[in-house]
């Protein structure tokens, strides 16, 4: 079972205005885990992100490491998560996390990463050494992948559907030979891509074995300006094989196009393809030719090259004069044959090939020949020329050509009397004679000076060795072979087709280079003939930093927990290395990163602040501008502060403030807990203000701390008001009118904090025994009764209630009946009956006869004012309240003395108590029937009229006895 370590923490304020320090409960971090979202398969170039979870209070800091066999590992991150945006191969490896508050810190187990790859660009190898024809060899394939790529290998033969060789890694020769040389690739596959080498060419022949790579790959560019080259090099004879090639470098590479320059300025092509092949030249395929190269970036056309065709004499056709020929005239036969090579006519004494018949002359020897140029104006590069040597000699001479150089043993350039070039070139330039021979002697001619005039050649460039640095000075130069010679201009290439010069001189010269002079240049040299173009060169002008530029990624309000990427960049050559800082009050600031970004994963409050980068290289170094970094983010949980922090009193000033970590800065919202779910607010504002605070508002309080960002609830606070007793008052259970024999309870009410001791008192005097705040009679008595009241006392002070009075209530007792006179009653007089009973509340009385349904009379008196013999009988006086009723009957009669009336009164008395529970279940019987047949709401209420014989009169007020007393008097004999 794992332990965990608890810190009770109890801290003694002594009284002020501070908030006090709250009971607090903290733990080191548990051992934390790692969880990796997406749970399945990585790939490379996918978002992934380890989240690290550990229970700790206080909240912990997360650091996240990944496994090497270094012990000492450098921190990846800070932070719950750690994110990789487009994860990498690179990035596969042991990763854990470890979880830190100040009692303790705890390291999470490892997880692994794998990252699932398509295979990369594979490597081909072979053994080192020279290999010889008929001994085995083999080529290796290898890529990096993952999982592991499949091989195939494949022969390059000009088809789209290549055989695989092999689908193993090794391509395996066991005797190798000639046959095997070619052009050899492969390609890696796995389920997640393929890739394909570049070409591995072998040439194999049984002296040496030569393998090398045909081209790396390189980045997009449109075709060079093509050359073209003939083979074979030398004389073209018809007939003969010939093949052009033209060449480009391109990438794409580039589609070639023939073409045969002729007057029509539309040329259809000739032929498609890198050469043009005649497999047995003719004369008519003499002329000039060019191709194109073009790819989807471009075209370019080459020079023209001009095919000139040898071919010997083709059968010579014979002219003569027309008509006759008479012996001793003049004739003349011509001989004529296509021919493009020297020939000559033979004439022998046996037979006539073709001669011309010529006036005969003496012999002589050659004189001095005499060369004339064709054309005798200014010679151009490319012209035809002809030097023809002259003299006059007989037999005919015969001529040789020769060009002057320091040798004086000069080789002949060509027999005949016509030196002629096709297409001169500026070498051909120089000092030419000839000689002219016969059997006689021989004559050399004077020197004649041969000046062909060209366009510049491909400019080359030249510039200082070693680094360039700003502000050293600097000259480019510019040089090309060109008759006349050369004007050169100077251009910077910017991708624009109409560039301004920038100097007109063979040197570009820099008094102080700027870094912004690098670049590309290029110069162009130019006269009468032509212009030439020379290749850019590069100018990489070297420097310290610039001051760095830093970018906020994103540039929006930064929230807590996004991802943030600081960038510092500087122009700089050559690249710089970058540190990054975090300003502090420390001079000595340690840096955080030495990457041209520095990388939040999940960017916290903590990290808000001053950031600055710096820019190095070996040049010199340089500081940006520091940066605010303002991490906005939601409320913490507020905490609640109570200002007094000691016992809160009534009547006193009392605070409530309210506290949380946000920005931007919390709104704050204050409550009172109660039942009701939605509770409205009491007030806004960081204080919840008492100016003088009272017992209503004890209770549950609790803020809320909100901003955009979210919305945090504090925990409640309990606000208990401490006041002496309120207003006092004693209510009495179930009544303070109260039927005797009953249970009453008293209870004194008044709030006091804390609770109030307790004093009952009855008609002021105390009551022993009674302390709480409720006095109890269990079975109240006529000496209960009086005035009672309560005192309330706590620290705070003393109250004393208002007083109850307690009024025991009871039956009437059996009523006692007088009757006025007490002598004997003459016919005639006035008799007066007096009923009593006692009773509480009082009693009303009732008067009956006998036989007779209606009552007599109402009230305690009854009188008769005119006695009759009549009016003899029994009567009953009834006395009732709300508790109960009681009857006594009696006799009168003319002549009869009142004592013994009373007497039969007594007797009759006995009679009534014994007949009292017959009559109330009649009486119950009744209510009974009287409840069925109750008067609807608001129907009149019917009145009984007593009996209206004028001999009767009713001393009390009441004459009339309505239906509802009758109904109450029912109800109350009910409660007998």
């Amino acid at each position: 079972m794992a332990m965990q370590t608890f810190l009770l923490s109890v801290k003694n304020h002594s009284l002020s205005s501070a908030p006090p320090s709250p009971l607090t409960l903290d733990n080191a971090p548990t051992i934390p885990s790692v969880s990796v979202s997406p749970s399945d398969e990585i790939e490379e170039g996918s978002s992934v992100t380890l989240t690290c979870s550990s229970d700790a209070n206080p909240a912990a800091n997360y650091t996240w490491y990944k496994r090497n066999n270094n012990s000492d590992l450098p921190p990846l991150s800070e932070g719950q998560r750690l994110v990789f945006r487009s994860i990498q191969s690179s990035d596969s490896g042991q990763y854990y996390c470890t979880a830190e508050n100040k009692l303790g810190m705890k390291t999470s187990k490892d997880i692994s990463i794998d990252v699932k790859y398509g295979p990369r660009i594979p490597s081909l190898s072979r053994p080192s050494g020279e290999i010889e024809e008929g001994s085995s060899m083999a080529l290796t394939c290898s890529s990096d992948a993952n999982p592991a790529a499949n091989y195939t290998w494949f022969r390059e033969n000009g088809n789209a559907d290549l055989p695989p060789l092999s689908e193993e890694a090794q391509l395996v020769f066991r005797s190798i030979q000639s046959s095997d040389s070619g052009q050899y690739f492969c390609r890696a596959e796995n389920e997640l891509g393929r890739s394909t080498s570049i070409l591995f060419e072998l040439i194999v022949s049984n002296t040496f074995f030569i393998c090398y790579v045909i081209k790396m790959s390189s980045p997009p560019d449109a075709p060079t300006i093509p050359s073209v080259s003939v083979s074979p090099s030398d004389e073209i004879e018809e007939g003969s094989s010939v093949t052009l090639t033209c060449s480009s470098d391109a990438n794409p590479a580039a589609n070639y196009t023939w073409y045969k320059r002729n007057n029509n300025s539309d040329l259809p092509p000739l032929s498609e393809g890198q050469r043009l092949v005649f497999r047995s030249i003719q004369s008519s395929d003499s002329g000039q030719y060019y191709c194109s190269a073009e790819n989807k970036l471009g075209m370019k056309t080459s020079k023209d090259i001009s095919i000139d065709v040898k071919y010997g004499p083709r059968i010579p056709s014979l002219s003569r004069p027309s008509g006759e020929i008479n012996e001793g005239s003049s004739v003349t036969l011509t001989c004529s044959s296509d021919a493009n090579i020297l020939f000559e006519l033979i004439v022998s004494n046996t037979f006539f090939i073709c001669y011309v018949i010529k006036m005969s002359s003496p012999p002589d020897a050659p004189t001095i020949p005499s060369v004339s140029v064709s054309p005798s104006d200014e010679i151009e590069e490319g012209s035809s020329v002809t030097l023809t040597c002259s003299s006059d000699a007989n037999p005919a001479t015969n001529y040789t050509w020769y060009k002057r150089n320091n040798n004086s043993d000069l080789p002949p350039l060509s027999e005949g009397q016509r030196l002629v070039f096709r297409s001169i070139q500026s070498s051909d330039s120089g000092q030419y004679y000839c000689t002219a021979e016969n059997k006689l002697g021989m004559k050399t001619s004077k020197d004649i000076s041969i000046d062909v005039k060209y366009g510049p050649r491909i400019p080359s460039l030249s510039r200082p060795s070693g680094e360039i640095e700003e502000g050293s000075s600097m000259a480019l130069t510019c040089s090309s072979d060109a008759n006349p010679a050369a004007n050169y201009t100077w251009f910077r290439e910017n991708g624009n087709a109409d560039l301004p010069p920038l100097s007109e001189e063979a040197q570009l010269v820099f008094s102080s280079t700027q870094s912004s002079d690098s670049g590309q240049y290029f110069c162009r040299a130019e006269n009468e003939l032509g212009n030439s173009t020379s290749v850019n060169i590069f100018i990489n002008v070297k420097y310290a930093p610039k001051l760095p530029s830093v970018s906020v990624r994103p540039s929006a309000e930064i929230e807590e927990g996004r991802s943030v990427t600081l960038t510092c960049s500087s122009d700089t050559n050559p690249a710089a290395n970058y540190t990054w800082y975090k300003k502090n009050r420390n001079a000595d600031v340690p840096p955080l990163t030495t990457e041209p970004k520095l990388v939040f994963r999940s960017i916290q409050s903590s990290d808000s602040g001053q950031y600055f980068c710096r820019a190095e290289n070996k040049l010199g170094r340089s500081t940006s501008e520091t940066i605010l970094i303002d991490v906005k983010y939601a409320p913490t949980i507020p905490s609640v502060s109570v200002s007094p922090s000691d016992e809160i009193e009534e009547g006193s000033s009392v605070t409530l403030t309210c506290s949380s970590d946000a920005n931007p800065a919390a709104n704050y919202t204050w409550y009172k807990r109660n039942n009701n779910s939605d509770l409205p607010p009491l007030s806004e504002g960081q204080r919840l203000f008492f100016s003088s605070i009272q017992s209503s508002d004890s209770g549950q309080y609790y803020c809320t701390a909100e901003n955009k960002l979210g919305m945090k609830t504090s925990k409640d606070i309990s606000i208990d008001v401490k006041y002496a007793p309120k207003t006092s008052s004693v209510s009495a259970s179930p009544s303070a009118e109260i039927e005797i024999g009953k249970s009453l309870q008293l209870t004194c009410k008044g709030g006091a904090n804390p609770a109030a001791n307790y004093t009952w008192y009855k008609d002021n005097q105390t009551l022993p025994w009674a302390s709480n705040d409720i006095h109890q009679l269990a079975s109240i008595t006529l000496e209960d009764k009086g005035n009672y009241h309560c005192a309330s006392k706590n620290k705070y002070g003393q109250i004393n209630s208002t007083s109850v009075h307690i009024d025991v209530q009871y039956a009437p007792e059996l009523p006692s009946v007088s009757v006025s006179p007490s002598a004997e009653i003459e016919e005639g007089s006035s008799v007066t009956l007096t009923c009593s009973s006692d009773a509480n509340p009082a009693a009303n009385y009732t008067w009956y006869k006998e036989d007779e349904d209606s009552p007599k009379a109402s009230g305690q008196i009854f009188t008769i004012t005119d006695f009759r013999a009549e009016h003899s009988g029994s009567y009953s006086c009834g006395a009732q309240n709300k508790l109960g009723r009681s009857n006594s009957t009696f006799h009168l009669s003319v002549g009869a003395d009142t004592s013994p009336m009373m007497v039969n009164i007594t007797r009759f008395s006995v009679v009534v108590l014994v007949l009292i529970p017959l009559l109330l279940v009649c009486l119950w019987m009744r209510k009974k029937k009287a409840v069925s047949s109750t008067t609807e709401a608001n129907e009149p209420i019917e009145t009984v009229e007593l009996e209206s014989d004028p001999v009767y009169e009713n001393v009390s007020d009441l004459n009339m006895v309505s239906a509802e007393q009758s109904e109450e008097q029912e109800e109350q004999e009910d409660l007998v």
